[in-house]
């Protein structure tokens, strides 16, 4: 259970990275 926790709170974390990240990707090609 703890680890699961970790790892929520680990993606919880990474989310505003892959926004940025997806934002960039897009900014890109349009």
């Amino acid at each position: 259970m703890k680890f699961f926790k970790g790892l929520l709170i680990g993606i919880l974390l990474a989310i505003p990275f892959w926004i940025v990240l997806i934002y960039l990707l897009f900014s890109r090609k349009g």
